[in-house]
């Protein structure tokens, strides 16, 4: 494959999820630039009026006209040639790309009120490894059908409890989301000013074997969730992580309908993208696929409903670990299947929805998952093995996403990088 066609077939597809974020960002990334060049122009403005009210009135010297004609010309000529540069960077903006990975951020960055310096630091490295979306944790649907918010400040490292008094209001932690609202707010004004052209999106999580998914009033309040957090939060997206689900369920459907009914209704210029947090076909039906022990009751999803939840959301992002391999090939061939599998049940489809497909770099969770068996460099030799059996259909496979930034280790984002990112 060619260079040129590489750069091709990472383009987004028109009117994709993708394709609406780059447009969106570019408009922005634009505007603070107008908004920093009209500054400049004010400034030197500014400064040459100062130079004509005093700065060279002393100067009495004469200057002969075959000298200042040439002068007059070549100042005319230089400013003719700037005014085509700026009409040229005015009507053909340079392009702000959104990067084609996606990962998860947890609530280290929106409930503990992260420095400006570890906010563009964070921009930093999710740039250099080309990661244009981050799902950040906001909340989870608690047994009394209200949304969690933080029960004490923990240790990052070792998870040990250091307060259980929230600093903003001098009381213990209610775990209630609305406490939380402050902190939420702060690192997406951060993110958006670290990273004007990436996208965050608010990360909503339930237990469905817990909360009933066929329940209209949780629909109704997951969507008016997901709206205040577009509306007032300022999200560009929804993730939701809702879990396990089973194959055919109706249920999950409805949801995913009234959450997408509710964002569309919002009136922006924009449709607000909904990722979704899919299941892998852990028990694949293709016998020649190797899967692992008997650990969950979700085996796989049909084409026919992995068809039925692409349509109602912009991204999936399959969880592709927690396989219960034991052996790193295996692990490769179960991970080629998933990409296979849902770039072709996405592509047969036509609609613009985007795979992501999951990388893990948390630690060991047996029997499902052995860091020695799933990894970075196993998941990516499974990815591109997948890439090259779906043919024409692996062009619904934006990139990756990765499960989770605060697991993931120097050693591990070297390995992606090397693996993933330098080789493209």
């Amino acid at each position: 494959m060619n260079e040129n066609s590489q750069s091709e077939e990472q383009q987004p597809r028109p009117g994709s999820a993708r394709w609406r974020h780059q447009q969106r960002k570019q408009r922005q990334v634009q505007t603070r630039r107008d908004q920093q060049m009209a500054a400049r122009r004010t400034d030197e403005h500014r400064q040459v009026s100062q130079q004509a009210d005093g700065r060279f009135d002393w100067l009495d010297i004469e200057v002969p006209v075959e000298i200042l004609r040439p002068l007059a010309y070549l100042a005319a000529a230089a400013a003719l040639v700037l005014g085509i540069i700026f009409l040229l960077r005015l009507f053909n903006p340079p392009e702000a790309v959104t990067r084609p990975n996606a990962i998860w951020l947890g609530s280290g960055w929106s409930f503990d009120q992260p420095s400006d310096q570890q906010v563009a630091d964070l921009a930093t490295r999710l740039r250099f490894h080309e990661i244009g979306t981050a799902h950040v944790w906001v909340t989870y649907l608690k047994e009394d059908q209200t949304w969690s918010g933080k029960t004490a400040d923990r240790d990052l490292q070792t998870g040990t409890i250091l307060s259980t008094v929230n600093p903003n209001t001098g009381q213990p932690y209610q775990n209630e989301l609305a406490e939380m609202e402050p902190n939420i707010r702060r690192f997406v004004r951060q993110f958006d000013e670290a990273y004007p052209e990436g996208e965050l999106y608010g990360w909503i999580s339930f237990p469905a074997d817990v909360v009933p998914l066929d329940d209209p009033q949780l629909h109704t309040r997951v969507a008016e969730l997901a709206t205040l957090l577009v509306i007032d939060y300022g999200f560009d997206g929804i993730y939701l992580n809702i879990e396990p689900v089973a194959d055919g369920n109706e249920g999950f459907l409805q949801l995913l309908r009234t959450v997408r009914l509710a964002l569309d209704d919002i009136g922006t210029d924009r449709r607000v993208p909904i990722a979704a947090a899919i299941p892998p076909d852990w028990r694949p039906s293709d016998p020649t696929i190797p899967h692992g022990p008997f650990i969950t009751d979700v085996f796989e999803w049909s084409k026919d409903y992995k068809q039925n939840v692409a349509l109602l959301v912009d991204e999936m992002m399959v969880m592709s670990y927690q396989s219960g391999l034991r052996r790193p090939e295996d692990y490769s061939t179960w991970v080629a299947y998933q990409t296979k599998a849902y770039a072709e049940a996405v592509a047969e489809l036509d609609i613009g929805t985007e795979v992501f497909i999951g990388i893990p770099t948390y630690p060991a969770e047996l029997p499902g998952h052995d860091p020695a068996v799933e990894n970075v460099l196993t998941a990516v030799r499974g990815l591109e093995s997948g890439l090259v059996q779906a043919g024409p259909a692996a062009d619904v496979v934006s990139g990756t996403t990765i499960y989770a930034e605060w697991t993931t280790d120097t050693q591990e984002w070297s390995d992606f990088y090397s693996s993933w990112i330098a080789p493209r």
